[in-house]
């Protein structure tokens, strides 16, 4: 779908994909305008319809570049070495901590698309983010160790749980900001962090025998 854009040379490219991501963080996806991203990317509104067709194109465009622009870091930061589930979790909690700095305007993005009532593109930015998702939830399970669980327990099951527990958490803050502003969610990162590692501590207790470090 994209190839035409593709072929772009990096900084003409490049010049693009920062306009539009400027523009969908000040305003997002309705009230975005192409007329402003094909000023500030020094185009005409006709060349960025050659390369994307329309604005929802373009905007999927820019959501995955943005979600993967953050996974990637978080891999290629090392912290899949980890064998143990729970420090697995903290270690991608600290790198993505100090990624919310890094990438605020990317996570405003993703949270506001995330949390849209504007079917338009509601289904299709949940179809992407699940397939994101499970690309790397792939990369995050290899090589786990799972021989501290208790024994009886499923490694499957429980790893099952743990996930869903971070994932509702992840819901609980969205809808906790929803009247909020994103960046408001992204500055308390560090609160929200804390929280997440006294859910671990509980999970930890129910899936390992009492006595485990």
């Amino acid at each position: 779908m994209y190839k035409k854009f593709e072929a772009l040379d990096d900084e003409k490219k490049q010049r693009i994909i920062n306009a539009a991501i400027g523009e969908f963080h000040d305003k997002g996806y309705e009230n975005a305008s192409t007329n402003t991203i094909t000023r500030n990317a020094g185009i005409s509104k006709g060349l960025l319809f050659h390369y994307f067709k329309n604005k929802k194109n373009l905007f999927f465009y820019i959501v995955n570049y943005v979600i993967n622009s953050i996974m990637d870091d978080v891999e290629d930061a090392g912290i899949n070495k980890a064998p143990d589930i729970f420090d697995r979790i903290i270690d991608r909690s600290l790198v993505k901590l100090e990624l919310a700095k890094k990438y605020s305007r990317f996570y405003k993005i993703i949270i506001d698309a995330y949390r849209s009532n504007c079917e338009e593109i509601k289904k299709e930015f949940n179809e992407i983010y699940a397939k994101i998702y499970k690309h790397h939830l792939a990369n995050f399970l290899d090589g786990l160790d799972t021989t501290k669980f208790r024994k009886g327990i499923s490694a499957g099951k429980a790893i099952e749980i743990i996930l869903m527990c971070i994932e509702g958490l992840g819901e609980k803050y969205i809808k906790l900001y929803d009247s909020r502003d994103s960046e408001e969610l992204i500055k308390d990162m560090a609160a929200i962090r804390q929280e997440y590692m006294d859910y671990l501590e509980i999970l930890k207790y129910g899936v390992y025998p009492e006595n485990t470090k």
